[in-house]
């Protein structure tokens, strides 16, 4: 028995479970397949029903029905077991999935025998290696820059985990002071930061310089230019452009506060006796101590800072608030150990 034109291919389409059109449009060039198993050549018209119409329950060629077209019981065996491949080769052709395209569009057909099996990802490494687990047995401060910022940013990329994402910033960056003035666009140019990491890395520097600020609130006593620059550190790291500064403090030389006089440029400031000493009267303040910052990193004392310093100090004479010292905050490089210098202990107080 056999079926042929558009009732043939809508008996394949049930068996199948394909909808006629997709027979129609595949069913030829998946016969001429078949045509390579069968001993006879099939004719993409005419269907014939034991191979294409019957279930894998009540599928096969008797050897009566092969003997009626002349065939001996062996050829009718093999027939059968031909077609049987075919039958399931025609419903692989019509329900197998298309292949779907690499994720990874930078990655080639050709590249995948180079692709490692092991995993960058930070999960599968040894407990040891892990920022986490490092952070939780042996402290934050035994962890690099890098191993923090992996613990802030979390996850990474294929081939990139966070730590190496870290590593990254710092490299790109030069510095965590120049990571920390970096914005949210900035950060973004590094491949494996979104906006959401970048938020995350720009609320964490902040935060540090809000620790910074709650320090002053608690009045240490500044009567060093260490704790001088310990106090205003990180509050000045980010700063692009010079910032005159002064710290307001009474008879013990406990803090008072800290104010902002003056915003220069790059390398230079104009500051104005009347404008310091105006908020340190304000404040009643006993003393005060002048602060500003190098962008360039460099503290060493321009001809500028030495010639304000001692109008200032002239000027706090005729006020009575003494000028306790002049602090200009920079880098500490391998040759240069600190990252300020004293305008006192340079012997620039004494004309």
């Amino acid at each position: 028995m056999s079926f042929t034109g558009e009732h043939g291919l809508r008996r394949v389409g049930r068996v199948l479970g394909v909808p006629l059109s997709r027979c129609s449009q595949r069913l030829e060039s998946c016969l001429r397949r078949a045509g390579n198993v069968l001993p006879t050549p099939l004719d993409p018209l005419r269907l014939d029903t034991p191979p294409m119409l019957e279930t894998s329950q009540d599928f096969g060629w008797r050897n009566g029905h092969a003997s009626r077209r002349g065939h001996s019981s062996k050829f009718s065996e093999s027939r059968a077991s031909s077609r049987f491949m075919v039958k399931y080769s025609v419903r692989s052709v019509f329900l197998t999935k298309k292949p779907q395209p690499l994720k990874n569009m930078n990655m080639t057909y050709g590249d995948s025998a180079n692709v490692s099996v092991g995993s960058s990802k930070l999960k599968d490494q040894p407990a040891g290696e892990r920022p986490r687990e490092r952070l939780i047995e042996r402290g934050a401060a035994a962890l690099s820059a890098a191993e923090l910022i992996a613990i802030l940013v979390k996850t990474g990329l294929p081939g990139a985990n966070a730590l190496d994402i870290g590593k990254q910033l710092i490299q790109k960056f030069g510095s965590l002071g120049a990571m920390a003035k970096a914005s949210v666009d900035e950060l973004q140019c590094i491949r494996g930061i979104g906006r959401d990491k970048a938020v995350t890395l720009v609320a964490a520097f902040t935060l540090a310089g809000k620790i910074a600020e709650e320090l002053q609130r608690e009045s240490p006593v500044l009567d060093n230019p260490q704790a001088i620059a310990d106090l205003l550190r990180e509050q000045n790291r980010t700063k692009n452009v010079e910032t005159f500064q002064i710290l307001m403090v009474n008879t013990r030389r406990r803090l008072i506060r800290v104010e902002q006089v003056s915003q220069g440029l790059l390398d230079t400031i104009l500051v104005h006796p009347r404008e310091v000493f105006n908020s340190a009267i304000a404040a009643r303040a006993a003393a005060i101590v002048l602060v500003h910052n190098h962008p360039s990193g460099d503290p060493t004392p321009s001809e500028a800072d030495i010639k304000v310093t001692r109008d200032l100090i002239r000027a706090g004479q005729l006020l009575k608030i003494e000028v306790l010292d002049h602090v200009i905050l920079g880098c500490a490089t391998a040759d240069r150990s600190k990252d300020f210098s004293s305008l006192r202990e340079l012997g620039y107080f004494y004309a």
